[in-house]
């Protein structure tokens, strides 16, 4: 494949030759109804794509997405961007400085959000080689590798005041949980019911089930689960950090009468200090900063990033 091509913003009916090279690149399928949760529910129909397109045969040979997404910092409501699915066809890797594909596909993306939205904050989970492509040419910066936070379940006898029943997507205590506690997430994306019903309730990939933990009828915290065989992972999770860990440990007993055998999850730092019981393992996958024309320093970021595997659109 030559190396002249062009870089260009979605145009409807790219879908076609974006799903095409998803299974190209990553050897899986992507359907139509995928793309389209992914991609046109957050932004209200508005992409966020660029396009590498080869300029003899028009064919796409790479793509740079950005999912919108509402956030806060400090208490304050910003713009967030997920950067995801950043392909390059195999015949169209290789070449250098300006002919780059990967390097003007996310440059252009990454220079186009910072003109509209000057206070974004981008953030994405490319592998470690990804990354290493993305350092080099200035537009990654790393977070910190994901850590794999896992446990053998088995029932805890102690006493324990938190009590847990399944949640609705829709249930109003979700806002309310999250306007009273949204201040102790310094820098995180929103995760009210719009955002729980939209990333889970929806989600065309996987299902998905909500526990809530109550005390004396106060919902005080919850998660959001995936069963995969006797292991359970807690793709999402919201609650007080001084609660964290009681409510794991109601969370591990519930599932243990289920008959579950595993339980894994992702949390950043500070909240990975409250598991001393589980077993930290790094990943293969880099929770980086976008850094390229781009407001938020790293360090920032670093200090106060709360996410979770549902910040992530492979869980």
């Amino acid at each position: 494949m030559k190396s002249s091509y062009t870089i260009r913003d979605y145009r409807e009916g790219d879908e076609q030759g974006i799903t095409d090279l998803f299974c190209e690149v990553f050897g899986k399928e992507m359907t139509m109804e995928q793309w389209r949760w992914k991609y046109l529910f957050p932004g209200n129909g508005k992409i966020y794509s660029k396009i590498a397109e080869d300029a003899f045969n028009k064919r796409i040979v790479g793509h740079a997405g950005a999912i919108p997404l509402r956030g806060v910092f400090k208490d304050r409501p910003i713009q967030f961007f997920q950067i995801v699915d950043v392909m390059v066809h195999p015949m169209a890797r290789g070449f250098l400085g300006s002919k780059n594909v990967f390097n003007m596909l996310i440059k252009t993306l990454l220079e186009d959000i910072g003109k509209k939205f000057p206070e974004a904050f981008c953030y994405g989970f490319p592998g470690i080689r990804p990354f290493l492509l993305g350092k080099r040419v200035g537009v990654y910066d790393k977070i910190e590798q994901a850590i794999d936070c896992t446990k053998d379940l088995r029932r805890h006898l102690f006493l324990n005041p938190y009590r847990v029943k399944k949640l609705r997507w829709d249930d109003n205590r979700l806002d309310i949980l999250w306007a009273g506690l949204s201040r102790d997430f310094p820098l995180s994306l929103i995760r009210d019911k719009d955002y729980l019903y939209w990333r889970y309730a929806t989600n065309p990939f996987f299902s998905y089930y909500l526990l809530g933990f109550f005390i004396f009828r106060k919902l005080i915290g919850w998660a959001v689960i995936r069963d995969v065989g006797d292991e359970v992972l807690v793709v999402d999770l919201f609650t007080k950090l001084k609660c964290c860990r009681n409510i794991l440990r109601k969370l591990e007993n519930y599932l243990t009468s289920l008959g579950k055998r595993k339980i894994r999850l992702w949390l950043p730092q500070m909240w990975r200090k409250k598991l001393k019981d589980y077993n930290l393992q790094e990943t293969n996958v880099v929770t980086a900063n976008m850094v390229w024309k781009l407001p938020f320093k790293t360090h920032i970021v670093k200090a106060n990033l709360y996410y979770t595997m549902g910040d992530v659109d492979i869980f």
